[in-house]
């Protein structure tokens, strides 16, 4: 069914409506509004309409951004609330008051920036709700003269535990209030255990237990947790999916539930993002079916609906172009929804924002490709026709899905602004109507409420920068920001450098398979590598000046007086070429962060207890050591105790001692951005060593894969799961290590360790990897909410690499497991292979399959039982794409490595 809109002015329909058709189906409607409405870009004015003014009509009040707070008073008639993250102050904050302070720190609430909130909490701002709380104590004194609850019981508990009280007894009226609850006496201790401890699944377990009987306002405490690992996280939605099957949440409790809901999906697990969409269809038509004072309005049912558009399209932190796909498909249900709605629901506009942003992010369909080939090699990049066929195709058929958006937009009585602008920079037009290049974005930094003219201004020739395909392009399109009327900013010098460092890393990378490289279908915008120059010289750019290098540009910025931001540093520094540059380049930024900075430098940050440091900023730190390091030494986990001058000296002059501190700082701040770990990892695994002559080999491959195992427990330790390039590099490294045992270069009792642990240990890995562990056959329902929780799927090269070491250990029980697995999720796969475009990878996993079966990849030499082989074979053959079991010539060339391993 076509998604119907209303002019945000009347509220009236649209009278008329055609379906505009992407990715195979119904996205937006064009719509013609019910009032006389100056339309920005009715394709034959689109050029004399951008040169009047606009915005005149008003759009209906939505609050502040996203998932941050509003102090505006709900429209339900129910008391004040806090947007969408408010919560129940007198259960959860009461509970969080009473904890000793290193629970508390287990919870906090989101802070103001979209972009950076998690790692803000993570590492110690300070936030209102745990600060204004005051004492255990008093808390339980103020609730000593209230109605008995169970969470003023949970809390009496709690603070006699914080007192070391021994004589905790539950008073009579206490014991009467949980009998007539039917709930156990005992049943407190067991939830007071799920609020204190640190392991995120060990809490889900007591509270997903059906015997528990958790009240929903621990449930939503859960949630508010800072850091949870994505098995606890799909225990908690599972059970929250049966549980709302038989009890009813409030308005305020369903606000607060899909808030933090979204906020650990878009951290942790993308997948879910149609499953919390699901959750929230369902859950507001039950309330608005229901005869109570929760029923919500339709001014505030409106604004949450959009609220929840914006948030589904914030990027994740787990692959965030790539997650943009499941972003669509929640936003397309929630439209869905908004459209069958009696009457529909008002899209406002930020949620239009919030839908072109998710398009922003998807790749090109067949249509914007073929206009993105027609782009000359001029700049601007002009449309040349190539043959008779290309004749007649103007901007109606080169504007893109987001383009289209804008368009419905305006079309509902929208007008134009920065924003819309700094969107159509992106989608392929700039505001003078010349081409640039469409490029895939997930609009770094921007937020759907910005309203700051002059600061979408400087994001508006950031965009023109980052919208081109060359450095000299780029750098054109620099030197006009320069004489512009907004002047050198940092914005245009941060994407400047980010064209600069990607054509460096693109000059240092080598491909010797290039015809089995999966990009080379990409096209210009769909990477952030820059394309060579064009050959002929009447078709370059020109330009007054020459392409400066990476350093010559922060010079040239440091000249205009113009102060690095923090982004600006955490970029550069992993490109300084040494450390001396890298000292000098941070050392002004000293006082930066709390002083962080400084004591980062002076290594005194291994004994600060808290970090106001955000992620990216060591994570480049990290980035840096891990990059000019050596590994001359073993790290250890021992404390450094040396003096700070010994510190900087060693710093400077001691490659291995820059590991070693690198090592040290990632088990002291135990980071919750996974791409620290594995920046780690990788340069454990394929960097240099420079260790004497009396560690051989096998000594190396077995001191990596020892550093590797106490690094997975430590981020076990720190709630942050396994991801898919570290999963790849513990295969890589458990397979160097299994051979050297297997070759007897290793003592006797760790090689049978080895290799009797080694099959368990990554058959484990994978399950939390994939979340298989989660039995979703219980749980098929015809209801949205309690529908199967999806399961990751791996990108195919790790599958690979999953198989090999399968193959090594002569896992032949774990082989068959594993194309079970691919055959229970083939659509899945079939996703995977649609973003590769190339089926030789999927090609590859399955004769890998074959050849570990066939004992080819085993250290025994010998294969599988024939019954097993068999059982195998026909489940690959029943998959019709999968084309087959592979052949003998196929295994042959795979063996030996002309097929590409």
């Amino acid at each position: 069914m076509p998604l119907t809109f209303f002019t945000a002015a009347s509220g009236s329909p649209c009278r008329s409506r055609a379906t505009v058709r992407l990715l195979g189906f119904s996205l937006l409607p064009l719509t013609r509004v019910a009032r006389p409405c100056r339309s920005p870009y009715p394709f034959p004015l689109l050029r004399s309409h951008l040169s009047t003014a606009q915005a005149t009509t008003s759009e209906p009040d939505i609050g502040l951004p996203g998932v941050a707070a509003s102090d505006k008073p709900s429209s339900t008639g129910s008391t004040p609330r806090k947007g969408l993250v408010h919560i129940q102050a007198s259960r959860t904050h009461l509970i969080i008051g009473a904890l000793p302070e290193s629970a508390r720190d287990l919870y906090g609430v989101e802070a103001k920036s979209k972009w950076h909130g998690d790692s803000q909490i993570e590492h110690g701002r300070k936030n209102a709700p745990n600060g204004q709380l005051g004492s255990a104590s008093r808390i339980a004194s103020a609730l000593s003269d209230k109605p008995v609850s169970l969470h003023g019981i949970l809390v009496r508990y709690i603070t006699s535990l914080s007192a070391d009280s021994t004589n905790y007894r539950l008073t009579d009226k206490e014991k009467a209030f949980l009998q007539l609850s039917a709930y156990p006496e005992d049943i407190i201790k067991q939830w007071a255990e799920s609020v204190l401890i640190s392991n995120s699944v060990s809490a889900a377990e007591i509270l997903a237990d059906a015997k528990s009987r958790a009240p929903m306002f621990l449930i939503m405490l859960f949630l508010r947790r800072r850091r949870v690992r994505k098995r606890a996280l799909g225990m908690i939605m599972r059970h929250l999916g049966h549980k709302l099957q038989s009890e009813a949440v409030t308005w305020a409790q369903l606000e607060a539930i899909v808030t933090q809901l979204i906020r650990h999906a878009r951290v942790l697990w993308p997948q879910t993002f149609p499953w919390i969409s699901n959750l929230v269809i369902t859950e507001v038509t039950r309330l608005l079916g229901a005869h109570t004072g929760q029923r919500p309005g339709l001014p505030a049912l409106t604004r949450f609906c959009n609220r929840c558009l914006s948030a589904f399209s914030v990027p994740a932190s787990v692959h965030p172009v790539q997650s943009a796909a499941f972003q669509q498909k929640a936003q397309f249900k929630l439209l869905d929804f908004m459209a069958r709605h009696d009457p529909p629901l008002i899209v406002s506009r930020i949620g239009f924002r919030a839908t072109m942003r998710v398009q922003l992010a998807h790749p090109k369909t067949s249509q914007e490709r073929d206009w993105a080939l027609l782009k000359g090699p001029t700049w601007p990049p002009w449309i040349q026709e190539r043959t008779g066929l290309d004749v007649g195709k103007n901007y109606a058929y080169g504007a893109s899905r987001a383009s289209h958006i804008i368009h419905r937009m305006y079309e509902g009585g929208y007008g134009n602004g920065p924003w819309e602008n700094l969107a159509q920079m992106y989608a392929g037009w700039d505001t003078d109507l010349s081409p640039t290049i469409q490029t895939r974005t997930i609009l770094p930094g921007m937020s759907n409420y910005c309203t700051n003219k002059k600061r979408l201004e400087r994001y508006l020739w950031a965009a023109r920068i980052r919208t081109t395909r060359t450095r000299r392009e780029a750098w054109a399109c620099f030197l006009e920001s320069e004489s512009s009327a907004t002047g050198p900013c940092p914005e245009a010098y941060y994407a400047m450098m980010e064209k600069l460092a990607s054509s460096e890393v693109v000059q240092k990378e080598k491909h010797p398979r290039e015809e089995h490289r999966e990009d080379r279908h990409l096209l210009p915008g769909d990477v952030k590598e820059v394309f060579p120059d064009p050959d002929s010289l009447y078709d370059s750019v020109y330009i007054s000046e020459p392409v400066p290098s990476l350093g010559q540009l922060y010079d040239r910025m440091k000249k205009k007086g113009i102060q690095p931001t923090r982004r600006v540093l955490a970029l550069l520094m992993k490109f300084a070429p040494d450390v001396r540059a890298l000292l000098d380049l941070i050392g002004p930024a000293r006082s930066q962060f709390d002083g962080d900075v400084g004591r980062l430098l002076d290594g005194s940050i291994l004994q600060q207890a808290r970090i106001s440091m955000p992620c990216y900023f060591w994570t480049s730190f990290i980035h840096a050591l891990c990059r000019l390091g050596r590994f001359t030494v073993i790290p250890t986990l021992r404390p450094m105790a040396i003096s700070k001058h010994q510190h900087m000296y060693r710093l400077e002059h001691d490659k291995g001692y820059l590991l070693q501190y690198a090592y040290q700082l990632i088990i002291k701040i135990l980071p919750s951005h996974r791409a620290t770990w594995t920046v780690f990892l990788k340069t454990l695994l394929f960097s240099p060593w420079n260790l004497d002559r009396s560690h051989h080999q096998a000594d190396k491959a077995t001191i990596q894969y020892r550093i590797l195992d106490d690094i997975l427990d430590k981020m076990k330790q720190a709630e942050v799961d396994i991801d898919d390039e570290q999963f790849k590099i513990v295969c890589i490294a458990l397979r160097n290590a299994a051979l050297f045992a297997t070759q007897g270069r290793l003592p006797p009792d760790d090689a049978r360790k080895l290799i009797s642990t080694g099959p368990r240990r990554i058959r484990s890995l994978f399950l939390d990897l994939t979340n298989a562990y989660l039995d979703t056959s219980l749980h098929r329902s015809e209801d949205q909410a309690t529908r199967p929780l999806p399961q990751h799927i791996p990108p195919l090269v790790v599958l690979h690499a999953y198989v090999r070491t399968l193959g090594f250990f002569n896992d032949f029980e774990g082989i068959y497991s594993f194309i079970v697995w691919m055959e229970e999720h083939k659509a899945g796969i079939e996703f995977r292979l649609s973003e590769h475009r190339n089926k030789r990878w999927l090609r590859r996993v399955l004769i890998a399959v074959r050849a570990g079966m066939e004992g080819k990849l085993g250290y025994r030499g010998q294969g599988a039982p024939d019954e097993l082989s068999l059982l195998v074979k026909n489940r690959v053959e029943e998959v019709e794409s999968w084309e087959g079991w592979p052949s003998d010539q196929e295994v042959e060339l795979y063996m030996s490595n002309k097929y590409g391993r």
